[in-house]
């Protein structure tokens, strides 16, 4: 991307005047460095939803990243965000709709991409007809992929939030959702540095919520019970 000026997402933060140090400062940093640079909205009954990209940092900073062992969305490329503020309750004629005190602004981390010191595989059978791993010459790097939204949320009653959260709902901001961060290999098999010994890891999900769980685990979890069910 091409440096550009303009707007931040801190700057679009429906914060009063000098209300700025609500927002923890190192999130604050961060989103006063992320200059948005497409931007739509519209508006519902409950919300104003706006949604956009934001430009990387080191973009902004002019930053050369090609040969990072690194890649994120909002510091290697761009960055998708969607701020959903809640709406006042509409006041009677001629007065003005006041400005909404309460908001939450996800930020869409996919994919983060890691270099891990392992190398590609693939499945072959051997003399002995067993199948076994061996590094493929065709491809030799190794990557984590992982998808995570970052919420930062304000509660209309001057608490901050900075949580992750799985699957936001736009249009309601009261929807039940917690801590989840679903990660992936590419590729799938690898082995470790020159040996033989590697694995297959295609997808695995990491809840940490307490108190949340995923609709896809819900839906294992519900086959599960109807398998053990049919089986007594």
């Amino acid at each position: 991307m091409t440096v550009r000026r303009g707007i931040t997402l801190l700057e679009m933060l429906p914060l009063p005047a000098g209300a700025e140090a609500l927002v923890p400062e190192t999130v604050a940093s961060q989103l006063g460095l992320l200059c948005v640079l497409g931007h739509q909205s519209m508006t519902t009954e409950q919300a104003y939803v706006h949604t956009g990209m934001a430009q990387a940092m080191m973009d902004a900073l002019q930053v050369s990243t090609t040969n990072w062992g690194v890649r994120a969305p909002g510091l290697t490329s761009g960055l998708r965000f969607r701020l959903a503020v809640a709406r006042e309750t509409l006041p009677a004629a001629p007065a003005l709709e006041a400005v909404g005190r309460r908001w939450q602004l996800d930020l869409f981390l996919s994919p983060v991409e890691v270099l891990l010191p392992f190398r590609a595989a693939r499945e072959v059978t051997n003399a002995e007809g067993l199948t076994v791993l061996e590094a493929d010459p065709g491809q030799q790097a190794v990557w984590l992929l992982g998808a995570a939204i970052l919420r930062v949320a304000h509660d209309g009653a001057g608490g901050v939030s900075v949580e992750l959260v799985d699957s936001p709902d736009p249009f309601d901001l009261d929807r039940p959702t917690g801590a989840v961060l679903d990660l992936t290999l590419r590729p799938p098999t690898f082995v470790f540095g020159t040996s033989q010994f590697g694995m297959t890891l295609d997808r695995f999900e990491f809840d940490f919520s307490a108190n949340y769980t995923p609709p896809d685990v819900n839906l294992i979890v519900e086959r599960w019970v109807k398998t053990l069910k049919k089986a007594a």
